[in-house]
């Protein structure tokens, strides 16, 4: 059916219910189904005088099989053009003031658009609702949609309510266009970048950086540059601060990858940025951060400025870690010096004169102590030595330097022999000075006291003596080394009974402000 401007097609579609009987021009009829002319002019009374006629579409009538005051099958209408099938269904009859239910279903047969569907509503009845929700105005029902594809089925509810005997008579009219599309596909180019890189690195080591720009859009990204820019803290050998990288155009997914050496110069954090601009995609950043960090082994020893021979000099090692980074494979190596021997080394490997301690691992700040005791088998200066190792190659030492002095400890001891004695009769007194101690004692003065009981006849020993009354002085002796032992004598006469107290006196330069002094008792009889 084509109307004069070969698009606009309408359909009038009438389906009555009455309280009594149904029966109208191009509606559904109550006992018999002529075959009507859609469009034609309005049966008399009909209330839509405005139909025009615009085709012949031939309309599928049901027609009620018993009178309309019993009937309970509801009224249906078929009708279709070329553009769209429209179904009606409304009860057969009703009584005044009850709400009946109209069907309306709409099946595009092509695609159509600018719908217009209108429901013309009779005089003898009231809008209760609809679903879908209608535009109202008096006695209109309309229903728009810009476009329908084929197939696409709408369904109409509206809900009326009879307000006097007679026949309701409920039509409806529809507009429609033809319409067809061209499809054209539109994109979008989206670039994205991704920047990837080491975490940390060396102070001298060379950082590799990956570059990937990718087009996550839906069409072509054309002239795409990567422009990387390189950190203060790095170099790259070309000398430039930037690099440029043409990716050139990327199809949708496809993806570019680039890889950027660079060497670390110095300490610190720094940002290294990637910039990829487009033509048409606008331009994207990634950056990848790296902490350059320097390794730093420390080892320091302490111990005495001096200390005496014979006695255990104490020194403490303590290993650092300076540095931003774990050390691993920590060592510590002590060697003693020639004249010192290894006394103690706890927790150490002792093999000979070296002592090892193993850390392992040691963690940026952290440090660890260890002891060691050396004994200098002779006077003079030390210089002990300390070294610590680590890996790449890390090392650092330490030394002590230490004054070994020997001590000089006089021992003085005096016996008589015979003893006891007659009166009139001789014994000896030996004197012994021993050097006990590791360093020689100077100017050893010796004095020997008698009592009334006995008297001294003669002397003799490693020095010249006089015997003044009852005193004996011994001349002095310059010097006493380490172990030496120096002897002097004196024979005296028993003269008056009793307990006789011989005592000697010993100073030496060591020993000068306090002398030593020595007993030993004689009985005479």
């Amino acid at each position: 059916m084509k109307m004069s401007n070969n698009l606009l097609q309408r359909l009038l579609i009438c389906a009555g219910s009455a309280v009594v009987a149904l029966a109208l021009t191009g509606c559904v009829a109550r006992q018999e189904a002529p075959t009507y002319t859609f469009g034609q002019t309005a049966h008399p009374g009909n209330p839509y005088e405005r139909a025009e006629t615009i085709g012949h579409v031939p309309a599928v009538v049901e027609v009620p099989s018993q009178p309309v005051s019993s009937q309970t099958t509801p009224n249906t209408l078929d009708m279709r053009t070329e553009l769209v099938r429209i179904q009606k269904r409304a009860p057969a009859a009703a009584s005044v003031g009850q709400t009946i239910e109209n069907e309306i279903v709409l099946t595009p047969l092509t695609h159509i658009g600018n719908v217009v569907l209108t429901h013309y509503l009779s005089a003898n009845s009231t809008y209760v609702r609809s679903e879908p929700p209608a535009a109202v105005s008096g006695k209109q029902l309309v229903w728009t949609y810009d476009q329908l594809k084929q197939g696409d089925v709408q369904t109409i509810k509206v809900w009326l309510k009879p307000t006097a005997e007679g026949d309701m008579t409920s039509c409806s009219t529809i507009s429609a266009l033809p319409y067809g599309c061209v499809t054209t596909i539109v994109g979008r180019p989206a670039l994205t970048i991704e920047k990837t890189g080491p975490a940390t690195a060396q102070v001298g080591e060379s950082v590799t950086y990956s570059i990937v720009v990718r087009n996550t859009g839906t069409s072509l990204a054309q002239k795409v540059e990567v422009t990387d820019k390189v950190p203060s803290g790095f170099t790259h050998e070309s000398g430039r601060q930037e690099l440029v990288f043409e990716a050139g155009d990327l199809k949708p997914g496809e993806a570019k990858q680039a890889s950027v050496t660079l060497q670390a110069q110095q300490r610190g954090s720094f940002t290294n940025v990637a910039v990829a601009n487009s033509a048409n995609a606008g331009s994207v950043t990634a950056n990848a951060v790296t902490l350059v960090v320097m390794p730093g082994l420390k080892v320091v020893k302490t111990g005495p400025p001096q200390q005496f021979l014979g006695k255990n000099a104490n020194y403490k090692i303590t290993v650092s870690n300076i540095g931003d980074t774990t050390l691993n494979n920590v060592r510590v190596t002590d060697q003693a010096p020639a004249n010192a021997a290894i006394a103690d080394a706890p927790g150490a490997l002792v093999s000979g004169s070296q002592a090892t301690w193993t850390v392992g691992s040691l963690d940026a700040g952290k440090s660890q102590s260890f002891d060691i005791a050396l004994r200098a088998s002779a006077a003079g200066v030390t210089v002990n030595r300390a070294v610590a190792t680590a890996d790449g190659g890390l090392n650092d030492s330490s030394e002590a330097e230490t004054l070994w002095r020997g001590f000089a400890a006089v021992l003085v001891e005096m016996v008589d022999d015979p003893d006891p004695l007659l009166i009139g009769e001789t014994t000896t007194y030996t004197l012994r000075v021993t050097n006990q101690g590791t360093a020689p004692d100077k100017n050893i003065k010796v004095v020997i006291k008698f009592p009334s009981q006995i008297i001294p006849v003669s002397v003799g020993g490693i020095t010249e003596g006089v015997i003044q009354g009852n005193q004996v002085n011994f001349s002095v002796l310059p010097s006493i080394g380490p172990k030496q032992v120096a002897t002097w004598t004196v024979r005296a006469k028993a003269t008056v009974v009793g307990d006789a107290r011989i005592q000697a006196e010993v100073t030496t330069e060591l020993l000068k402000s306090q002398p030593v002094t020595e007993v030993e008792a004689t009985q005479v009889y």
